[in-house]
């Protein structure tokens, strides 16, 4: 995953060149591990952005408020799953779903619920946190200079 990687963070960088401008969270801190993991998983591109959506939705909510909020977003996100994992089963193709689709232990294949927990967790936890990553590791670096010269050095 390492060229593919730094060949798509560098288009991102390209394209965010071209602009002249840069909203690092939208521009490259999202896209970055939002594609790769829908890409690993055999999700279609046209697809992420409900993804970010429904994952956005989820992560914000607290004990204190807008649990009501998540219930849509989970119940959409179950929908698609549900469909997506039918659609490798009857077409599997190279990707890690169908890998896990087609995975068996001793005779023993992975639940319908096991899947789409398997499956929702990268997705949401994988894009969510690296998203928080990059965004808060630039931040620091900005705030701190002295770590910024260092790390161009």
């Amino acid at each position: 995953m390492r060229s593919r990687t730094e060949s798509l963070a560098e288009e991102l960088l390209y394209a965010v060149a071209q602009k002249g401008e840069m909203d690092l969270v939208r521009d490259y801190a999202l896209p970055l591990p939002m594609t790769l993991i829908t890409e690993i998983l055999g999700i279609p591109a046209r697809d992420r952005d409900k993804f970010h959506r429904w994952s956005n939705v989820i992560v914000s909510v607290n004990q204190f408020h807008g649990n009501w909020r998540a219930i849509p977003a989970i119940w959409m996100f179950n929908r698609y799953l549900r469909r997506f994992f039918k659609e490798r089963r009857a077409n599997p193709k190279d990707d890690l779903t169908s890998a896990l689709i087609q995975t068996e232990d001793g005779g023993d294949a992975l639940s319908e619920d096991e899947l789409f927990s398997m499956v929702f967790l990268l997705l949401v936890a994988g894009h969510e946190t690296t998203v928080n990553l990059i965004s808060s590791g630039v931040l620091e670096l900005l705030e701190h200079r002295d770590q910024m010269d260092k790390l161009q050095n």
